[in-house]
């Protein structure tokens, strides 16, 4: 992937997420759901792709 690719993703270059050991709990289920989000808008990406390859082979 490029890039470019993950900007419409909303995934940037800025790497890292505030860590306080105290709320170290919150800070797993935020990656969770991040994580999660990022699989969910990907394969429908990955989906919005397939069909858009199918309509111009037909």
């Amino acid at each position: 992937m490029r890039w470019e690719d993950l900007e419409k993703l909303n995934v940037n270059r800025e790497l890292g997420q505030e860590f306080d050991p105290m709320e170290f709990e919150n800070l797993c289920k935020s990656i969770a759901d991040y994580a999660l989000k990022f699989k969910e808008d990907l394969e429908k990406e990955i989906l919005e792709k397939k069909k858009e390859k199918k309509r111009i082979e037909k």
